[in-house]
């Protein structure tokens, strides 16, 4: 993240687009735990999407980004922490349901490896577009 925000201030225009979404899913982690932290109403999907992108890209390791395309140990790793935005639930048997949920979908979909889409933003915008459509189901 430091090399990211080295770049941000140097040369902006040389950030890649994961680079920006590391940015901004931290910036929108920041703004929800200020929220939650003074008492402001924040729905419930919304928690969950923010989480999910934040763990998605600001909170991943170098090793889970990097081993999760060719080992399946990383893969695991990564579904089992993306899971935890189940944790923004309502009752013990949704947080158990949806961390299960959560963890073989994201799995299946990082799986896909982009679903084989050549053009990598697209490829990423169809993978995030699944782990939402996941997240809000």
């Amino acid at each position: 993240m430091a090399t990211t925000i080295k770049v941000l201030v140097t040369s902006p225009k040389e950030l890649a687009w994961w680079q920006w979404m590391k940015l901004a899913s931290a910036v929108a982690l920041v703004l929800l735990a200020i929220a939650l932290l003074i008492g402001v109403r924040v729905p419930l999907v919304v928690q969950r999407v923010v989480l999910h992108l934040a763990l998605d890209f600001a909170l991943q390791s170098q090793w889970v980004a990097a081993g999760k395309v060719q080992r399946k140990r990383a893969l695991i790793v990564h579904s089992t922490i993306a899971a935890l935005p189940a944790i923004a639930s309502e009752s013990v048997a949704t947080v158990i349901l949806s961390l299960v949920t959560y963890s073989i979908s994201h799995y299946a979909i990082d799986w896909t490896r982009k679903f084989g889409i050549e053009n990598m933003k697209l490829g990423a915008i169809v993978d995030q577009a699944a782990h939402l459509i996941v997240l809000c189901a």
